[in-house]
């Protein structure tokens, strides 16, 4: 009896054992199981989130190039003259609303603005082919398009000649569009415009002699420094050290205000102690921006008495007097780095003004007309980016002892407040200006 119960403690002490490693076995394959579809599921998410930023990044690259040709082809249409701002062919309209011919209505153009104007078309001297011209640039292959239109000048006071007239300036309208479509990040179409004024018309619209045929021209650039021209004396530059509200630039340089211009000049600033960005010039005006100015979007780019604008809506700078006389022959080129503050994309127009500076409140405007030289796109870049446009004004001489005076605002039309970096080696923002008898040799 004894030895049967012994027996029969081994064989059940052997069969709990049994069934002890049993469970124990099958509770360490559940946990593989489960880790295996965690780290599957991880690796997964990861993959995707890369995919995303490698995606995301090829967009932005893919959108920056787009910009890039929109820049070059309106920059190829800088050295023509007036009468040659005509397109060679009708464009055809089309129903496609990805496609830039969609704003085409027989022979009206819809602009970003969303108002029709008239097409120039044919003539002696028409020069600008408005495609479809297939380019291809750092793997992008595009269509490129281009629309010439007249733009209807409010009639300003003052004018005594061709006031009604429909044909003031001329827009000239960039767009380009993905010719793959496959291309991500400008699927639709990437679409940029500047005015070009017609340089034999006088301030009153009236006709003025030709300039000479045969100028010796050259240019200089004017780089935009954040130096304030303390009293409008002579002043020095000087490197800018940290972040600092918005310089106040609306005063006539009144010893008082302690109001001047910011400084610009012929001197690239190449300093080597230059801040980190983000710094910024602006550190009174909300929003988030890589660093620079900021500037509000309130004004109508036909500035008058009743817009009445403050320091974040407005910024100029100028130069020191000038020591001889300085004859401008009737060009000039805006070359700055920009984006939208917030960091997205959107409809975005700048407006600028030129004056012959003399301190003596008789300021003499450069820049013709009303509205003022502008520059519009229809996706303003989200993080900084190097735009230029340039535009034709009437031919000027500005006296020595006088200064030149360069005025910038944002149009109220845009989608967002938009930022300006300069006086940083890696953003040298500048005012270009043909001239004939250049500073810099």
């Amino acid at each position: 009896m004894v030895i049967r119960l012994a027996s029969f403690r081994k064989i059940m002490r052997r069969s709990l054992n049994r069934k002890t490693f049993g469970s124990q076995s099958a509770f360490t394959i559940v946990e593989m199981l489960v880790a295996s579809i965690i780290l599957v599921t991880g690796l997964l998410a990861t993959l995707g989130m890369l995919y995303s930023a490698s995606l995301s990044n090829e967009t932005t690259e893919r959108r920056q190039v787009a910009v890039g040709i929109v820049q070059r082809a309106l920059e190829e249409t800088a050295d023509l003259r007036f009468d040659q701002l005509s397109l060679t062919s009708q464009p055809a309209d089309s129903q496609d609303q990805d496609s830039p011919l969609s704003l085409v209505a027989g022979e009206v153009f819809k602009n970003e603005l969303d108002e029709y104007e008239s097409m120039v078309v044919g003539g002696q001297n028409a020069a600008v082919n408005p495609g479809p011209e297939t380019v291809d640039v750092d793997g992008v292959s595009a269509k490129v398009y281009r629309f010439i239109t007249w733009v209807d000048a409010p009639t300003y006071e003052g004018c005594t000649q061709n006031c009604d007239n429909s044909q003031d300036y001329k827009r000239i309208t960039i767009a380009v569009k993905a010719a793959n479509p496959n291309n991500q990040g400008f699927t639709k179409y990437v679409l940029a415009s500047t005015l070009r004024i017609d340089p034999l018309l006088g301030p009153e619209g009236q006709v003025t002699q030709p300039p000479d045929p045969n100028p010796t021209e050259s240019h200089d650039n004017f780089f935009l420094y954040d130096t304030p021209n303390d009293n409008c004396s002579s002043t020095t530059y000087q490197e800018p050290s940290s972040d600092h509200v918005t310089n106040d630039t609306l005063e006539q340089c009144e010893a008082s205000s302690g109001k001047y211009p910011d400084l610009m000049g012929t001197t690239l600033p190449l300093y080597t102690s230059a801040p980190e960005l983000p710094y910024t010039y602006s550190t009174d005006l909300p929003g988030s921006y890589d660093g620079g100015l900021a500037i509000q979007r309130v004004t109508t780019c036909a500035l008058g008495e009743s817009e009445e604008l403050t320091k974040f809506q407005i910024h100029s700078w100028s130069t020191n007097t000038l020591s001889a006389d300085y004859k401008l022959s009737g060009m000039m080129s805006f070359d700055f780095w920009t984006a939208m503050v917030g960091q997205t994309t959107g409809d975005g127009k700048i407006c600028v003004w030129l004056y012959d500076w003399n301190l003596d409140g008789d300021d003499e405007l450069i820049t013709d007309g009303s509205p003022s030289p502008s520059y519009a796109m229809s996706s303003w870049p989200g993080s900084l980016t190097n735009l230029s446009f340039t535009f034709s004004h009437r031919t000027y001489t500005v006296p020595g002892g006088h200064r030149l005076r360069f005025v910038l605002a944002v149009s109220s039309q845009s989608d967002s407040d938009i930022q300006f970096a300069y006086d940083h080696p890696a953003y040298t923002s500048f005012v270009q200006i043909r001239t004939t008898t250049p500073i810099t040799q």
